[in-house]
């Protein structure tokens, strides 16, 4: 006696193949479905984060930034500069030198300064006060500026004449 066929099972298997063989070939013409591509970014992207977390691990603790954020009042308002220690403890020891506070000093810092930030501003000042001081200490030594190779007049940095 012959085998009973279900044609029903027969069509449904047949049906499968070809819709198995229809995307085997979209696979094969525009590439992975649109759910493994997004899975296979979100795991490149976790390997990629775990990369970076055994990197940062190895180097260390991450580098502290050298610049200080620190509050000052200025003609009654409180504002905040960032500056490096070496500018803060010069600023501060000019702030001595003249006698005045360091509020005052910066008020007239913040005055007097034609472009940039506040901090900036501040940088330029205690660069252009060790600097002019650095040339009065020469000349002090010396008579005749003619005689200091490679002096020349400095000007201050903070006035655009």
């Amino acid at each position: 006696m012959a085998e009973v066929i279900n044609l029903r099972t027969v069509r449904k298997q047949a049906k499968r193949q070809k819709r198995d063989q229809t995307a085997q070939a979209n696979r094969l013409a525009f590439g992975q479905p649109k759910h493994l591509r997004k899975l296979e970014a979100a795991q490149q992207a976790k390997a990629s984060r775990d990369l970076d977390r055994r990197r940062i691990e190895k180097r260390g603790p991450p580098m502290k930034s050298p610049v200080v954020k620190r509050s000052i009042v200025i003609a009654g308002h409180k504002t905040s500069v960032s500056l490096e220690d070496a500018f803060w403890k010069g600023l501060k020891e000019i702030a001595t030198g003249r006698e005045v506070t360091l509020s005052d000093l910066v008020a007239s810092i913040d005055t007097d300064r034609r472009h940039g930030n506040l901090s900036s501003a501040i940088r330029l000042f205690v660069l252009d006060h060790y600097r002019v001081h650095s040339v009065d200490d020469h000349s002090s030594m010396h008579t005749d500026t003619r005689d200091i190779p490679g002096a020349r007049v400095i000007h201050s940095v903070l006035r655009a004449d």
